[in-house]
């Protein structure tokens, strides 16, 4: 096996988003009747509404918090995550690291769910335009640079251009090319091509006991964006 790896001089990873973010249908009106509703307007287009509603599902009393947004210049939505997508943080304890910074946070969500004993993300995560965290097949919210945004269920597929030839199952020979099963995700026993960056954990480790072969690779050219190729060189197996 360390044979075949140490043949593989150059691997191009080719990030496509297939299908587009679309808006879902929207959610049933039977939640219940609204009792009490009270709205404070944090800043221009931002604005905080706790609401009371008796639930006809459940028979009881339920209360939700909402952020309310309207794209404007003075507020801009940004994704956070800390130094590594495994670090765990309060939504309160990320907002003063952003102020720290210099940033005035009005406002803070919890922006996926997450693996509680490991701190992953769950869903995809891209920031800056540079791929964090591949899809769990779950639904993503995203904005663009006006600060309008954008909900669906993205598809993503990663194929490694392995930098070799080799026979398909017709004979011909042809380049070999691999699909990735996931980056920056907790490494599982069926199998696959995990990829791994420095924004994994704070350790630069894959976390893992899962059986596998490490490649260590650098980056040659390019960045990990979607619709974009980078190219690495193997270091080490």
């Amino acid at each position: 096996m360390k044979i075949f790896l140490r043949r593989i001089c150059t691997c191009a990873l080719t990030i496509s988003l297939l299908a587009a973010l679309s808006v879902p249908a929207a959610a049933s009106d039977a939640l219940g009747n609204d009792l009490v509703s009270n709205e404070t307007q944090v800043h221009q287009g931002t604005y905080l509404s706790q609401d009371v509603f008796w639930s006809s599902t459940y028979s009881d009393l339920r209360t939700e918090n909402l952020i309310t947004y309207q794209p404007n210049t003075a507020v801009t939505p940004m994704v956070t995550y800390g130094e590594a997508l495994t670090d765990c943080n309060t939504v309160s304890a990320t907002a003063a690291a952003l102020e720290s910074q210099g940033y005035r946070v009005v406002a803070g969500i919890n922006g996926d769910f997450y693996n509680t004993s490991t701190g992953l993300p769950i869903g995809l995560m891209v920031t800056g335009g540079e791929l964090k965290a591949s899809d769990g097949g779950y639904y993503a919210i995203g904005f663009r640079a006006d600060g309008t945004a954008v909900l669906g269920k993205p598809t993503l597929t990663i194929s490694a251009d392995l930098g070799y030839q080799g026979a398909d199952s017709t004979g011909y020979t042809t380049e070999v090319i691999r699909n990735l099963a996931a980056v920056n995700k907790a490494r599982v026993s069926t199998g696959g091509i995990y990829l791994y960056t420095h924004d994994f954990n704070a350790k630069h480790t894959t976390g893992t006991t899962e059986p596998g072969v490490d490649v260590i690779c650098s980056i040659q050219s390019g960045t990990l964006s979607i619709g974009g190729t980078v190219t690495l060189t193997v270091d080490s197996v």
